[in-house]
């Protein structure tokens, strides 16, 4: 009986190890392949890293290192599986791993194509940018926008701007958008017409606003906008001039001053900006920004040296030289855009990995990000921010102007102002206050206006007429204010006119 029941069992225990082989076999391939993955996804971030060295004492070296022993031990493993065995069983195990593994990867791949979208920015599946940006494709884009732009947007569009070789766009003379909100004279500032030329009025005194879009009031027409609020209301005997433009950083409205304003020698430099001009200024390529910027080229940069502003990217490239070059890498000065991360575009040797979705989706989870880059740090823009402004204060104070440094809050500052919630110091005042610059915040006079008069529904991004009148009732008392200071320095006026009589004579 002990025979007969051997020979029962020794079949059954050989099916047994039998299949014990294919599970073990099944499982060392499957081990292989996600060690492979593995070493893929961890060398992928090797050039974020200055040399080999660094790379393998850095988490994804270890996770290489890791990776690439399980994946020699597993291959070993499977070798030696096979020499050993020449079962039908095992071939048919490798099949169906390859078979199960193909299904998976390619249900993956065609999930996220389908359900991925193209945006602005870039190719993004539900929240998350899929890694790498395509260069060729933002330049397309980029162009397309300018070619397409029309009055269907409430920011002017190329047909207003035209490309500066100093500021990078400005305003072009004598023009209208395409929306007809917006009118340039011949001198290239905004006014009520066509053709008019602001240099044939005379005035006592002469008002420059220089800035971005709230200065150059985006979002209402000429009539509405403070700055022609500001000199209605201020009276006959001045003259307000809009030099502000849109999507300029502080940089490119204090180059505007140098060169644009100060020949006007006017009595008074209102200079505008928000916490994002800051940001503006650490940028090279406004389409790196605004992926759907329309704007006309590049813009200047201005890096310190010895606490010395220098000048960097002028002229600046038009939008004809920036989409000819072959990869974002070409680009002069890109690297001193904050914008510009270099891991985060295409890399020529990984162009065959690029063209899965799935491992795009992957290498997206935990993107790699170049190194810290000091010239673009938050402790660089502010000390740029602040030398710019103390540079405008001391040149208009030169030139006989005075100057006056104005914050405007955007929605989510102004918002937060007048919520009961941590008050934070926004970016752009902070940065005033810290340089010790004389400024007027504009937050008390917009928290004055009911909040349905105000960035409604959050569609738009700049001020509303109400805003705009409350912006030139309050600047309306600090200009009055600086010229009576200046008449008790002085005591003489232009005119020897009182102050008080034209401010009563003003407010409407």
């Amino acid at each position: 009986m002990t025979f007969i029941g051997q020979s029962y069992a020794d079949p059954f225990l050989k099916q047994i190890t039998v299949r014990v082989s294919e599970i073990r076999l099944l499982g060392f391939l499957y081990l292989c392949e996600l060690s492979a993955l593995l070493i893929v996804l961890a060398l992928y971030r090797l050039n974020t890293k200055p040399d080999l060295l660094s790379f393998l004492a850095s988490g994804a070296g270890f996770f290489c290192l890791g990776g690439f022993g399980i994946f020699v031990v597993s291959t070993a493993f499977i070798i030696h599986q096979l020499r050993n065995s020449r079962s039908r069983q095992l071939v048919l195990t490798i099949l169906m791993n390859l078979i199960t593994v193909t299904i998976l990867m390619g249900s993956g791949e065609l999930f996220i194509r389908i359900f991925s979208v193209q945006t602005p920015t870039g190719i993004e599946f539900g929240n998350l940018l899929l890694h790498p940006r395509s260069w060729q494709n933002l330049a397309t884009r980029y162009i397309n926008t300018r070619a397409t732009a029309s009055g269907n947007t409430n920011s002017p569009g190329p047909t207003y701007h035209v490309y500066d070789g100093l500021l990078g766009w400005t305003v072009g003379p004598n023009r209208r958008s395409e929306n007809g909100l917006y009118v340039s004279g011949i001198e290239g500032i905004r006014s009520p017409r066509e053709s008019m030329v602001f240099a044939d009025h005379s005035a006592t005194y002469r008002i420059a606003l220089v800035g971005d879009s709230f200065t150059f009031g985006d979002e209402v027409s000429y009539e509405e906008s403070w700055g022609h609020q500001l000199e209605r209301n201020l009276g006959p005997e001045f003259q307000v001039l809009n030099f502000g433009v849109s999507g300029y950083g502080t940089d490119q409205a204090y180059l505007r001053y140098k060169r644009d304003v100060r020949t006007w020698r006017p009595d008074i430099v209102i200079f505008g900006l928000i916490s994002d001009d800051l940001l503006r200024n650490m940028t090279v390529y406004p389409l790196l920004m605004w992926p759907g910027t329309g704007v006309p080229g590049a813009k200047p940069r201005f890096v310190l040296k010895e606490k010395q502003l220098v000048a960097l990217n002028i002229p600046p490239l038009t939008a004809e030289e920036i989409v000819s070059r072959g990869s974002i890498r070409d680009l002069p000065f890109v690297e001193h855009d904050r914008n510009f991360h270099s891991t985060e575009w295409e890399r020529p040797h990984w162009r065959y990995f690029h063209l899965s979705y799935l491992f795009r989706f992957l290498i997206s989870w935990y993107p790699p990000w170049d190194g810290p880059r000091e010239h673009v740090s938050d402790a660089a823009m502010e000390a740029l921010a602040r030398e710019l402004l103390h540079s405008f204060v001391q040149l208009a104070t030169a030139a006989g102007s005075i100057p006056i440094v104005v914050f405007f809050p955007d929605h989510s500052e102004l918002n937060d102002s007048s919520s009961h919630a941590t008050r934070h110091v926004p970016l752009g005042l902070r940065v005033m206050r810290d340089a010790g610059i004389e400024h007027t915040n504009l937050t008390p006079c917009l928290s004055e206006v009911n909040t349905s008069d105000r960035f409604v529904n959050g569609k738009n991004l700049h001020y509303l007429p109400k805003e705009n009148t409350a912006v030139a009732k309050c600047l309306h008392k600090v200009v009055l204010n600086h010229l009576s200071k200046r008449k008790q320095r002085t005591g003489v006026l232009k005119t020897h006119t009182d102050v008080r009589s034209s401010q009563n004579r003003g407010i409407n």
